[in-house]
């Protein structure tokens, strides 16, 4: 290390573990993509969405109004 200008950097056991698992999933990925042809993405609306509805800032008021007869 002292006759050279490069620089190591310390590696701890998950690296290489997370190395190893991300490339694997990366091939099986491909594995199993072979062949298939995926469908094209869905293009964007050509008209804008309408506005929102906005909230009521007071609550609604029930027609009529009830009374409650205790036996």
């Amino acid at each position: 290390m002292r006759g050279t200008s490069l620089q190591l950097v310390e590696v701890n056991q998950n690296t290489p573990i997370q190395w190893y698992n991300n490339r694997q999933k990366k091939q099986e990925l491909s594995v199993l993509l072979q062949g298939i042809q995926l469908p094209q993405p869905l293009s964007e609306a050509q008209e804008p969405l309408q506005a929102a509805k906005g909230k009521r800032t007071e609550p609604e008021q029930p027609a009529e109004q009830h009374q409650y007869k205790l036996p």
